[in-house]
């Protein structure tokens, strides 16, 4: 005989709690996606295919969400998502892939204030024409 130990069944609370917990991350996601787009309750109806009421009774909390509704919300939070990482603008000398991840840490340039990555830990200014211009007006006064 296996002497396996049997899980007992989740209780009432457990489950409540559950509950609560994806209902407070999908009007997390659901606040987040509005504020993002500028959009109010009318707009995220619209785009998920739903009516200004059914998001706002969801908001709210009158109403338990469908399946479908959470799926459509998760896919608008996505797409959103998504948009945040591909809004960076990158400049370089050579040529890009069309994917580009860079693991490594920026620094913003003591002269223009763009940010840049790093070749070493004390390098200040991002580019020649920088370097050139903290040379000759950045500097210590001279003495003449």
């Amino acid at each position: 005989m296996s002497t396996k130990s049997k899980v007992p069944p989740p209780t009432r609370s457990s489950l409540r709690q559950k509950r609560s917990q994806r209902l407070r991350l999908l009007k997390r996601r659901m606040t987040e996606v509005m504020l993002y787009h500028g959009w109010h309750r009318s707009n995220l109806g619209v785009e998920i295919g739903y009516s200004r009421s059914t998001v706002a009774n969801v908001i709210l909390g009158y109403m338990p969400p469908a399946p479908e509704f959470i799926t459509r919300i998760d896919l608008v939070y996505d797409q959103m998502v998504m948009e945040r990482i591909a809004r960076k603008t990158i400049l370089s000398r050579h040529a890009l892939p069309k994917r580009l991840v860079i693991n490594e840490d920026f620094g913003r340039c003591d002269v223009c204030h763009w940010h840049f990555v790093r070749v070493n830990k004390k390098q200040k200014r991002c580019s020649d024409e920088c370097r050139r211009y903290a040379r000759r007006f950045m500097s210590k006064r001279r003495k003449r």
